[in-house]
């Protein structure tokens, strides 16, 4: 299969997953996609936040399969965009797979300082101070972790299924968008 213009960016809450997507999405002039966005919507469908989503999804993975099809349906039929969530490098593993990870508390800071997203608002409790939001995401990544390795035998946190993985943690976040690009194009 010849290669498909595809970018999956993956990586803890707090990284600048869906930031780093939408900037590469306006400079390639690709579309975006979130994995994360489709789970908030199902969440809010079914009238539950994010949290309990994903208790629900330790035994039963119907929404994960939702969301996989989703994103294996967009991988197959078409091409230039941007995907962010957990498991995109998987689903569509074809794309050029990049894992983005920043320190924990330096993550807190960002979300809890930066701009809101009122969806994320609606759907997560990400707490109101830094130390409450590194215990509830702490906490989210383990029952997370189980998950995915309960259902698809692997876990998205293990940075050798990335053809790039990037610390944000000290970087300028064009700095970051720049690096992807140039790292991409010599991929295609």
């Amino acid at each position: 299969m010849d290669k498909k213009h595809i970018i999956t960016i993956t990586g803890k809450p707090g990284t600048g997953k869906s930031s780093t997507a939408k900037a590469l999405s306006e400079r390639l002039g690709y579309e975006r996609y979130s994995s994360g966005d489709f789970m908030r919507q199902l969440a809010l469908e079914r009238g539950r936040d994010i949290a309990q989503n994903s208790a629900i999804t330790m035994n039963d993975r119907t929404l994960d399969d939702i969301v996989d099809s989703r994103q294996r349906e967009f991988g197959e039929t078409k091409d230039n965009f941007v995907m962010d969530g957990r498991m995109g490098w998987f689903v569509i593993p074809y794309s050029f797979k990049v894992y983005l990870k920043t320190d924990s508390r330096v993550s807190a800071e960002r979300v809890l300082n930066g701009e809101k997203n009122p969806q994320r608002q609606a759907t997560e409790n990400i707490g109101h101070t830094i130390d409450e939001y590194m215990e509830n995401v702490a906490a989210r990544m383990r029952s997370d972790e189980d998950r995915y390795l309960k259902f698809y035998g692997v876990t998205p946190f293990d940075e050798k299924h990335y053809d790039l993985v990037i610390d944000n943690t000290a970087m300028g976040f064009d700095q970051v968008v720049d690096m992807i690009i140039e790292v991409y194009r010599k991929w295609l």
